[in-house]
C-alpha cells in the first residue's frame, strides 16, 4: 500500500498522456499547431521491449493520433515523437499507465483503501491480542481436579476462525487494490496467489476446526454427567 501512494506521487509529478485500461485500443496523441507532419518513432513497453515504428500520424486539427491496441502488459509505456515544430525536427517523449481497470489510484482514493485494510489489520490484532486472555482449559482446583466445565475455552477456537476470515479479507482487498489500481502485476499477482491458497486451505480447516468443537462439546458433556455423579477428573493440561 505504501508503494501505491509513493508510485501515485511519482506519476502525477510526471506529464504523460493518462491511464487506460488493458487490452483497450488507445489514440496516442501529439499537439502541434505549426508543424507539418509529426511521426511516431517507437513505442517502448514495461518490460523494456522497444518497438521501431518512424510510422506518420494521422492529423486531425492540431492533434496527430497514432492508433495502438496492443496493450496487453500492464505497467507504464512510453512513446517518441517527432516533428518539423517550429520549422526544426524536435523530439517529445509522452508516457501512459495501462491498468486492469483503466482508473487512476488518486489521493482520496488511497486514503479509503487504506483506511479499510487498516480496520481490518486492526480488528485481526484486536481478534489475535484478545485470544490468549480466554480460558484454555476447565476449572480446577490445586490438584489439578475439574471442578466444572468452562465453556469460555471455546470462544479460543471460535475467534481463531473469525482472525481467519480477517485475514482472508485482507489479502483479497490488497490483491484486488494492487491489481486494478499498480502499473505492474507483480504485487497483485503475489498478494492473490497467497489469497488463492488460504481460500483452498478454508474449507479443510473449516471442516478441521468444526470437528474439534463437535468433539469438545461432546467430551465435555460426558465429562460434567460424571462430574455431577461425583467422579473426580483430574485435568490433563
Amino acid at each position: 500500500m505504501f508503494c501505491m501512494i509513493f508510485l501515485i506521487t511519482l506519476t502525477s509529478a510526471e506529464s504523460n498522456l493518462g491511464t487506460f485500461k488493458q487490452n483497450d485500443c488507445i489514440d496516442l496523441k501529439q499537439t502541434c499547431d505549426n508543424c507539418t507532419y509529426i511521426n511516431i518513432s517507437s513505442i517502448t513497453y514495461p518490460n523494456s521491449t522497444q518497438i521501431i515504428l518512424n510510422k506518420q500520424m494521422t492529423k486531425e486539427g492540431i492533434d496527430y493520433i497514432y492508433s495502438l491496441c496492443n496493450t496487453s502488459t500492464l505497467g507504464i509505456y512510453k512513446y517518441t515523437t517527432f516533428g518539423d515544430k517550429d520549422g526544426t525536427t524536435k523530439t517529445e517523449v509522452i508516457t501512459f499507465t495501462i491498468t486492469y481497470s483503466g482508473n487512476d489510484l488518486d489521493t482520496q482514493k488511497a486514503i479509503l483503501y487504506l483506511g479499510l485494510i487498516a480496520i481490518l489489520t486492526f480488528l485481526f490484532i484486536l481478534v489475535i491480542s484478545s485470544i490468549p486472555k480466554l480460558p484454555s482449559s476447565d476449572v480446577v482446583d490445586e490438584e489439578g481436579i475439574i471442578l466444572g466445565i468452562n465453556n469460555l475455552k471455546y470462544l479460543r477456537p471460535i475467534l481463531w476462525g473469525i482472525a481467519w476470515i480477517l485475514l482472508l479479507g485482507i489479502m483479497f482487498v490488497t490483491s484486488n487494490i494492487s491489481i486494478a489500481y499498480l502499473p505492474t502485476a507483480m504485487f497483485g499477482d503475489f498478494f492473490f496467489l497467497i489469497y488463492r491458497i488460504m481460500f483452498l486451505l478454508t474449507l479443510p480447516m473449516v471442516i478441521i476446526w468444526f470437528v474439534y468443537i463437535i468433539i469438545k462439546l461432546f467430551r465435555d458433556k460426558e465429562m460434567k454427567k460424571m462430574i455431577e455423579r461425583g467422579v473426580e477428573m483430574r485435568s490433563t493440561l
